[in-house]
């Protein structure tokens, strides 16, 4: 029987990850160790921490710092982390054909967060109220491209404030050392892809 730690048994033992939840400026928000994602179930099994590589956990914190001293009392909301290469290829599975599909990394190509070198997150206020960014987390939409979000804020789609907030998210990033997707506004990368095969572990879970 699979159990929830054996998703992430090696985050916890190979020395090279660092768990997020003891990182200032941060709040766990685990869409997939919940069933309250696109595939409308729980694909971590109960696990509720985030995990990342070492070196993308250091620019994490970079980030948060940063974002801390530009925005006090605002947050980063994390949606998702480190990703197994099991549920990477449940994930494609779903969208596999679909309009969706290029939302998806395919398993077979790779994906940056089973090295534990890519982060889903939102920001949040003071309160632990989550900001609107003009889509939710994983809304598989051309809205939530910033390569187009010019366009759609002026055709009055995308509001002010929702572009400020888009901003102030990949500055803080950005300044961390990560690289925005220019398909999803959630999703930043710490190292290109190609960079990283063959140096990195793969988290492959079970």
């Amino acid at each position: 029987m699979t159990v929830a730690s054996d998703l992430f048994s090696y985050c916890r033992t190979s020395g090279q990850f660092r768990p997020l939840s003891g990182l200032p400026y941060l709040s766990l928000d685990l869409r997939y160790a919940t069933d309250r994602n696109f595939c409308r179930q729980n694909l971590y099994l109960g696990e509720r921490e985030a995990w990342l590589h070492q070196e993308a956990a250091e620019a994490l914190d970079r980030s948060a710092q940063d974002l801390a001293r530009r925005h006090p009392g605002w947050k980063f909301r994390i949606y998702d982390a480190t990703r197994p290469l099991s549920v990477q290829r449940q994930l494609f599975a779903a969208v596999a054909g679909s309009p969706r599909e290029p939302y998806v990394a395919n398993p077979e190509r790779g994906s940056l967060h089973c090295y534990g070198l890519a982060v889903d997150l939102g920001l949040e206020d003071a309160t632990g109220r989550e900001f609107d960014l003009g889509t939710a987390f994983d809304t598989f939409d051309l809205l939530a491209q910033p390569q187009l979000e010019r366009t759609f804020f002026e055709q009055g789609r995308l509001l002010s404030r929702q572009m400020n907030l888009r901003q102030a998210l990949r500055v803080s990033m950005n300044s961390g050392g990560f690289a925005q997707n220019p398909m999803e506004w959630w999703h930043f990368d710490l190292f290109p892809l190609e960079q990283v095969k063959g140096k990195y572990p793969l988290v492959l879970g079970t």
